[in-house]
C-alpha cells in the first residue's frame, strides 16, 4: 500500500509517486523542460510563470521540473539548481532574495551570505558562480508575494541582473497577477511566458484519480472510475467538487470501491474536512472579496456584476474590480456551459470555480 499522499505540500512526496500520479500536464512539463536545457546551452532565457490558485497542481509540476533538471545536470549539462522555499516569508528585500539563491549553490567552501553582504555584493557572487558552474536555474513559488516584499527598487533590480547578465533562469508560480506582474508600468510586466493553470475537466479528474487509485493498488477502483458508471458518477459531483487537482486528489485518497455507492456523502466529507484551508484562505481576501464570494455561494447560481452590486448594495465599478481580483486568483469564473445560451450573452456572468 502507497503511503498518504501530502495533500497541502507536494513537494514532500519521493519524485516516484509524483511521477505516478501526475497527469495532463505532460506537455507543460516538456515544455519547461526545453527551456531550461536552452539556458545551458545558449544565451536564451525564457523565463517561465505559472499562474494558478492554491490546490492547482504548481507545486506538483514544480517538483517535477526541479527533478528533471537534476537529472540534466548528472548528465554533464552546465547548470545549477536552486529551489526557494514555498513560502518564502523570510524574503523580504532584495538582499535576501539574491542571499536565498547563493546559498543554494555554494559549495561547502565557500563563505555563507551575511548582513554585511550589500546587493552588489550578492550580485557579483552570483554571477561569477554562474560563470564558474552555468546558469541558476531558479524555482520560487508565490512570487507575487516576494516581488511586492522587495519592492519597486529590488524589482528594477532583479529585471536588470536578468536581462544584463543571464545569470539566472526563472521558474515560478503565482496565485494571482497582481500589479507587480499586470501593471504596465511594472517591472515585470510582459517579462514571463505566462501559462495558466485551467482546472481539470471531469475526464482529466477521472485520470488525475484513476492514477492515483493505481499507486495505491485498488485496481478494482482504478477499473471502476474507467467504467461508464464511473465517469457518470464523476461528471455528477464535477460541479459540486469543481476542478482543482487538490479536491480530486482528497477526494479519492480514501476511497474505496465499497465507497462507490456513497460518492456525494464520501466527498462533503472530503469537502468538511478542507473547511479549515478554505477558511485561511478567505481570510486572506478583502471585505469586498469575501461579500462577493459569499454572495456566489448563497445565490448557487451564475451571476453578473449589476446583479451583485444591486444585491451587495456596492458601487458597480468597485464591484467589478474585486471580480476581476477574483478571476485572477482563481476564486470565480465566467460560465462556460450549455446554460449560458439561456442567459443575457450581453452580460458576463460569473460563478464559483469551487
Amino acid at each position: 500500500m502507497a503511503a498518504p499522499l501530502a495533500r497541502y505540500t507536494p513537494s514532500l512526496l519521493p519524485r516516484a509517486t509524483l511521477e505516478a500520479i501526475f497527469v495532463v500536464r505532460r506537455p507543460l512539463l516538456d515544455r519547461i523542460g526545453d527551456r531550461i536545457r536552452a539556458a545551458a546551452s545558449s544565451p536564451s532565457r525564457n523565463h517561465t510563470l505559472l499562474v494558478g490558485p492554491r490546490g492547482s497542481g504548481k507545486t506538483h509540476l514544480m517538483s517535477l521540473a526541479y527533478y528533471n533538471t537534476l537529472d540534466l545536470i548528472a548528465e554533464g549539462a552546465r547548470l545549477q539548481a536552486a529551489w526557494l522555499p514555498e513560502d518564502p516569508w523570510g524574503i523580504v528585500s532584495y538582499r535576501h532574495l539574491l542571499a536565498a539563491i547563493l546559498e543554494r549553490v555554494l559549495t561547502d567552501d565557500e563563505p555563507t551570505p551575511s548582513h554585511r553582504d550589500s546587493e552588489d555584493d550578492l550580485e557579483a557572487r552570483l554571477i561569477s558562480a554562474s560563470e564558474a558552474g552555468g546558469p541558476i536555474v531558479v524555482f520560487l513559488e508565490n512570487l507575487a508575494q516576494i516581488l511586492g516584499q522587495i519592492d519597486d527598487l529590488g524589482q528594477q533590480r532583479l529585471r536588470h541582473l536578468l536581462q544584463a547578465h543571464g545569470s539566472l533562469l526563472l521558474i515560478a508560480t503565482t496565485t494571482r497577477l497582481d500589479r507587480t506582474l499586470a501593471d504596465q508600468a511594472a517591472p515585470f510586466y510582459g517579462f514571463f511566458s505566462t501559462t495558466r493553470l485551467e482546472p481539470f475537466t471531469p475526464d482529466q479528474a477521472t485520470d488525475m484519480m484513476t492514477a492515483i487509485a493505481a499507486h495505491r493498488g485498488d485496481d478494482a477502483l482504478a477499473t471502476w472510475l474507467r467504467s461508464p458508471d464511473g465517469k457518470k458518477r464523476v461528471r455528477a459531483i464535477a460541479h459540486l467538487a469543481g476542478g482543482q487537482p487538490r479536491l480530486w486528489a482528497a477526494m479519492v485518497e480514501s476511497l474505496s470501491i465499497n465507497d462507490v455507492g456513497h460518492l456525494i456523502d464520501h466527498l462533503l466529507t472530503k469537502f468538511d474536512d478542507l473547511t479549515p484551508y478554505y477558511q485561511e484562505q478567505l481570510a486572506r481576501l478583502s471585505p469586498h472579496q469575501r461579500l462577493i464570494v459569499i454572495e456566489l455561494a448563497e445565490a448557487d447560481h451564475p451571476l453578473h456584476i449589476a446583479d451583485l452590486a444591486d444585491r451587495l448594495g456596492l458601487d458597480q465599478r468597485s464591484v467589478g474590480k474585486s471580480v476581476s481580483d477574483l478571476a485572477d486568483r482563481g476564486w470565480i469564473a465566467p460560465i462556460d456551459t450549455p446554460v449560458a445560451d439561456l442567459l443575457d450573452r450581453r452580460r458576463t456572468y460569473y460563478e464559483l470555480v469551487d
